[in-house]
């Protein structure tokens, strides 16, 4: 293997583990988005419905995937070639760490260029639709004997057939009752459930029993949009509209420019872990690099209105350059 030779040998090597990694992250995404509806216990999605959130699960992960396939493809691939002694005999020719940066920075590039469209474009919309089958009375059905929580309300029901349910408990913030049918419906405020021949009790303000023949009960009247199932745009208008209002915006602007820098910890994260190719269980300490890295961005979440937006969004890639110097400057590369 000559020198010239050396970053097109590396990022050929490296190409099988990026896609494998690629495709393992994607399924665990799948699964994980499959799993997430039924463990709500009384609501099992549909078979059309359940299979859209999983497909949908894996543009919304994507911008974690696929940096950190390639940061584990170019790790493996240089502890690959250290386990086989190619290393070795590239070290006895006068091949140095540092020659390897050029193949690890197009490995960050791919990863910070997928991982910047997947946060831009790709994560709010797969999210927003996410939401959307959540709400879709259609696309979820009752479990008997089960307790559910829709919004503000609770349900227990006896027996469903042909989507409807029979024997109803509810308790929302306006009282509880029972039913003698319900099912869950369409309305301008997302799902609700619709009542037949049911009884309700309200405590406050004034204790009194109701008999009706059909109620329509929101679940929610004004579905919550996460910050993370917005577009950028709709993100710095939201930003501008919470300081205009005289409000603490520290937290929507640190959403907005972690959608900016992480992809940028995406492009340095490959480069800053190089050196943990030569060590003993390469790809343990990339899994440990990676926790750290959640952990810091789950750290300046919570610290946004205490530090400031702009420390709290640069707390991600700033764990990744200071694990890339202790790194670097540990390895005896020389």
């Amino acid at each position: 293997m000559r020198f010239r030779h050396l970053t097109g040998a590396l990022l050929r090597s490296a190409t099988p583990a990026v896609a494998w990694v690629l495709c393992g992250g994607c399924a665990v995404a799948a699964v994980l988005g499959g799993l997430q509806p039924l463990m709500a216990g009384a609501v099992v999605p549909r078979p059309a419905a359940w299979l859209s959130l999983v497909v949908l699960s894996i543009p919304a992960s994507l911008a974690i995937i696929a940096p950190t396939a390639a940061t584990a493809g170019g790790v493996w691939t240089l502890a690959r070639w250290e386990r086989e002694g190619a290393w070795l005999g590239l070290r006895s020719s006068g091949v140095r760490g540092r020659q390897l940066i050029p193949a690890f920075l197009l490995l960050g590039l791919l990863g910070g260029a997928t991982s910047g469209f997947a946060t831009h474009l790709l994560g709010p919309a797969s999210r927003s639709q996410i939401r959307e089958l959540g709400r879709a009375p259609g696309a979820v059905e009752l479990v008997p004997n089960a307790e559910l929580r829709l919004g503000g309300v609770q349900l227990v029901v006896r027996e469903t057939s042909g989507g409807w349910a029979s024997d109803l408990f509810f308790a929302s913030q306006r009282g509880f009752g029972t039913a003698r049918r319900g099912r869950l419906v369409a309305s301008d405020g997302g799902t609700a459930v619709e009542l037949m021949d049911g009884v309700l009790a309200t405590t406050e303000p004034i204790p009194i029993t109701l008999s009706f023949r059909r109620w329509v009960l929101p679940v929610s009247s004004s579905p919550r949009v996460e910050l993370d199932e917005l577009s950028t745009e709709e993100l710095h208008v939201r930003w501008v509209a919470t300081a205009s209002a005289g409000r603490d915006a520290s937290y929507e602007r640190s959403v907005a420019m972690k959608r900016w820098l992480h992809p940028f910890a995406a492009l340095i994260l490959p480069l800053a872990l190089l050196p943990l190719g030569v060590k003993a269980r390469p790809m343990a300490w990339v899994g440990c690099a990676g926790v750290v890295y959640l952990v810091a961005v789950r750290l300046g979440d919570q610290l946004a209105f205490v530090v400031g937006a702009n420390l709290a969004a640069s707390i991600g890639p700033l764990a990744a350059i200071a694990m890339g110097l202790v790194l670097w400057t540990t390895w005896r590369d020389g």
